[in-house]
């Protein structure tokens, strides 16, 4: 034993000191599980997350200072922590509570972590090597292999997520973990003095420094240029490999919290009162898709972002909702957009039949839940009717997913474009069939905000500068629809909406990231079932989406719209309603518009393998990214082991100090006794 460890086991204080700090983080770990997976509020989660974070401290501060616990202790805690978490694993198959996931698989991480560490401490040098690198292999196979099969569409997400999971944060931190103790154990060997000036183990401590310096450069260089999300994952990279080094289990600390903070359920709002209003009240009643309903910000109306039900995503800070409770303009709202609509969710089921559809979680398409509503609470004078619709028809969702993965999305153009004249059809049908649900009450046709300023550069966005035009380009063609389409049925075309952002400084590239009015990619998570919460396919609906910033925007602009409009207002109160349309008319209008699909949607096979092969074979065209990165990831790697073995030598706690034998004490000879002359032979 070296170093700063000190022998094991003299007495109680020296247990307490071994095992409270270990038995506080993993008891705090479990909280943080707990309130993470049963959804906890903000403060609760915060709480927990402070606590977690307190403990963690304590325990890495202690793995530091006194290093490594006895051997046989530890195994068998580990080995508990291993089976009591797969048998709630277990009793999650069979109860179904949606805690349990959550819960077994931190007790499991902690028990491999545990394990790992009794494994750094006892094994041999060959047996660091071969165990590390044959883990390594595993996890790469095991994450190629089901990626491959994923996006060939052989293997589902669900399986998908559980072998990259396991092979990401179990097989792979266990391994590196191993190769980490042998290069530890090298740079104990490394010569401290040389005939040279400056000996072979300073040499490497200057360049290891010089790489994690170059490494935190990195990340402030991602910062000043606006790459947010980049920078924070690039940061947390370069904690884990230091914290996989230091064998101290932080890189589990990490995990849990960035794990805990990205599922965490997002705040709810008490709900609205559904729109009732008395005599003489007014009403803004709002249709429509994502865009109108508020997706995007950081809270929606309870019972309105269920993974397994509604997921309208209804907010608060939704435009139609700031006209009510900002503005005070209207008494009522009648909320009923709802995120990833279609025409045929908004149309009535009386004029496209077996075509129109009601959404997961809502009682019937929206213009039905309007009429039904309209028989008990009938229209006023006052009312008004906004509806902003077709961007999923056009399939604007799946061009923000091909534009985000490698390649020019510009080139699959025809794809989209081609989709406008059914799209405008089945418009044109939609709100016609609102025309008639509402006689008398104006309804206003809203455009989508153009999403980025039209500049050269475009700091934190990873998009050309041919994919931010196509995409300009295309919502430009989008509204220009919807405006055509609104004029064949008689509505109102707010036109000035789509400069919206323009207008208050909100668009992406002409103001950064944290301060525009649209996401880009803003990752957070759903209510609902923990498995849910934490599946990451979940984690980025927020996107492409305008926040609050961005629709306090379009709230401005449409209440100076409405201040300048006031006469046309009044004249679309005594137009009155279209005639009866053809019910087979609209129905097949509606189910005209085919956007291509994403990599998850099954609507359409033929355009999903257009799409799906097209992202396939940009991905296969910046695999060298990757293999950079490997190299990078690499070369930080060695720095950190090169760093912590100057830092922390190698202990060994669980093994006592080999025995020594007293030096001899040396003699001092007399003056009067004779020197012993030297003999030879």
């Amino acid at each position: 034993m070296n170093g700063r460890s000190r022998p094991w086991p003299p007495g109680p204080t020296q247990a307490v000191v071994w095992w409270l700090p270990r038995a506080l983080f993993a008891g705090s770990a479990l909280l943080l599980a707990v309130a993470a997976a049963s959804g906890w509020s903000s403060t609760g989660l915060t709480v927990a997350l402070v606590l977690f974070g307190l403990c963690s401290a304590v325990f890495v501060g202690r793995q530091l200072i006194r290093g490594r616990a006895p051997t046989s202790g530890l195994v068998i805690a580990a080995i508990g922590l291993c089976v009591v978490g797969t048998g709630v694993l277990i009793a999650y198959v069979i109860t179904r509570n949606d805690v349990l996931p959550l819960v077994g698989a931190v007790l499991v991480l902690l028990g491999v972590g545990w394990l790992a560490e009794k494994w750094r401490a006892s094994a041999g040098n060959t047996a660091l090597v071969v165990w590390g690198i044959g883990l390594l292999v595993i996890a790469v196979v095991a994450v190629g292999a089901s990626a491959a099969l994923f996006f060939r569409g052989t293997m589902p997400i669900g399986p998908t997520l559980v072998v990259v999971g396991i092979a990401l944060v179990l097989v792979l931190p266990v391994g590196l973990n191993l190769l980490s103790e042998r290069g530890l154990g090298l740079v104990a060997t490394l010569p401290s003095t040389s005939r040279s000036r400056i000996s072979l183990r300073t040499q490497f401590t200057w360049a290891a420094a010089i790489v994690l310096a170059a490494a935190v450069g990195f990340c402030c260089f991602l910062v000043l240029n606006d790459w947010l999300l980049t920078a924070a994952a690039a940061g947390i990279a370069v904690v884990l490999v230091l914290a996989t080094v230091s064998d101290t289990h932080a890189d589990v600390a990490v995990l849990l919290a960035v794990l805990a903070l990205l599922a965490a359920a997002p705040l709810e709002s008490a709900p609205i009162d559904g729109g009732s209003a008395g005599n003489g009240s007014s009403r803004v009643v709002a249709l429509g898709d994502s865009y109108m309903s508020g997706e995007g910000a950081r809270a929606y109306y309870a019972g309105t972002d269920e993974a397994n039900g509604d997921q309208c995503r209804r907010a608060p800070s939704a435009y139609a909702a700031r006209l009510v409770f900002d503005q005070h303009r209207f008494q009522h709202l009648v909320f009923l957009a709802c995120s990833g609509a279609r025409t045929y969710h908004v149309i009535a089921k009386a004029d496209a039949g077996d075509r129109a559809a009601s959404q997961a979680g809502e009682p019937g398409t929206q213009v039905d839940q309007l009429v039904s509503l309209l028989r008990t609470h009938p229209a006023t004078d006052s009312d008004l009717v906004l509806v902003g619709i077709g961007g999923n028809d056009a399939g604007f969702g799946t061009i923000g997913q091909t534009c985000l993965a490698p390649g020019d999305c510009s080139s699959q153009r025809a794809l989209f474009e081609q989709n406008l004249g059914a799209v405008q059809r089945a418009l044109a049908a939609t709100y016609a069939s609102i025309r008639r649900a509402v006689p008398g009450v104006p309804v206003l046709a809203i455009p989508y905000p153009q999403p980025f300023a039209d500049r050269q550069r475009c700091d934190g966005v990873a998009l050309t500068k041919s994919e931010r035009d196509f995409i300009r380009e295309f919502v430009d063609k989008l509204d220009d629809t919807i405006r055509v389409a609104a004029g064949q049925a008689g509505l109102l075309d707010v036109a000035e909406m789509k400069d919206s952002l323009a207008t208050h400084g909100g668009q992406l590239c002409a103001a950064a990231k944290n301060s525009a009015g649209i996401n880009l990619i803003n990752v957070r998570s759903v209510n609902g079932l923990a498995t849910e919460r934490f599946n990451p396919s979940r984690w980025l609906h927020n996107s492409l989406h305008p926040n609050e910033r961005g629709h306090a925007a379009m709230a401005d602009t449409l209440g100076r719209w409405l201040d300048g409009h006031a006469a046309a207002i009044t004249a679309a109160r005594k137009a009155g309603s279209p005639g009866a349309a053809n019910s087979t008319t609209g129905a097949d209008a509606v189910a005209d518009p085919k956007p291509p699909c994403s990599m998850t949607d099954t609507e359409g096979p033929s355009c999903q393998a257009i799409v799906r092969t097209w992202q396939i074979d940009q991905l296969r065209g910046v695999a060298w990214v990757g293999a950079v990165a490997l190299a990078a990831i690499t070369v930080l790697w060695i720095a950190a082991i090169v760093l912590i073995g100057r830092l922390k030598p190698r202990r060994n706690a669980q093994r006592p100090p080999t025995p020594t034998a007293p030096a001899p004490t040396p003699t001092t000879a007399s003056p009067s006794t004779p020197p012993i002359p030297a003999t030879r032979g």
